[in-house]
């Protein structure tokens, strides 16, 4: 029997909106038949691509090399971001997956950018200069032409609103749809950020965050 396996990493989610959580259709549709940890120590420093490559390689951010959302250099944060699978040091799941000859897919998992094992990719990137347009961008990015016409057919949903939410997670959804509906792939990961984005813009349990569980 062929496996597959959704990874939805809801950024910024937290134990205590469970409370609300369980009370929305999607999730309560399944929640008496999930599994659920109440407790969990992070790692350090808790930020999202430290985070994030942490859960797709299973190491420290010692070992697997990302330390920080953006680059350092010589002990100073640059205002360059870290989007690329080279910095990487450590194997991780995808390469696993295709060791078995599984097919793999990523929609704005962190440091994915350009990542040999990752056969549907749409890193988690942006225009780096004025004039680049998001297409560009993500061709830049490591996304193949068969993926470019997905994200083409998707860019209406957040032209104009580049970083901003909701409108970059409905492009997010999207795609990661017609990645399922088009490939099927055995491992599909990915990385929406509403609800991490209205927290940092209105605070942890203002009524913006409990909008964004319920979109």
């Amino acid at each position: 029997m062929a496996k597959y396996t959704i990874v939805i990493s809801e950024d910024a989610l937290l134990y205590d909106d469970w409370a609300v959580l369980r009370q929305l259709p999607a999730f309560c549709s399944i929640w008496d038949k999930a599994a659920m940890v109440k407790r969990m120590r992070s790692i350090y420093p808790t930020i999202t691509y430290p985070c994030h490559t942490t859960m797709r390689t299973g190491c420290f951010p010692d070992r697997h090399g990302v330390i920080n959302n953006e680059q350092t250099i010589l002990g100073e944060v640059s205002s360059l971001w870290e989007h690329f699978n080279h910095i990487v040091k450590v194997p991780d799941i995808f390469g696993y997956a295709k060791n078995v000859g599984m097919t793999t897919a990523a929609v704005f998992w962190p440091v994915t950018g350009r990542h040999p094992n990752i056969d549907y990719l749409i890193n988690e990137y942006w225009p780096q200069h004025p004039g680049e347009d998001e297409a560009e961008c993500h061709l830049d990015s490591g996304t193949s032409e068969e993926v470019m016409e997905i994200v083409r057919a998707n860019m209406h949903l957040y032209k104009g609103h580049q970083r901003k939410h909701p409108w970059v997670d409905k492009f997010i959804n999207a795609c990661a749809c017609d990645i399922i509906r088009r490939f099927q792939p055995n491992l599909l990961m990915m990385h929406p950020a509403n609800v991490d984005g209205y927290r940092h813009e209105a605070g942890v349990n203002s009524m913006k965050a409990i909008h964004g569980l319920h979109e």
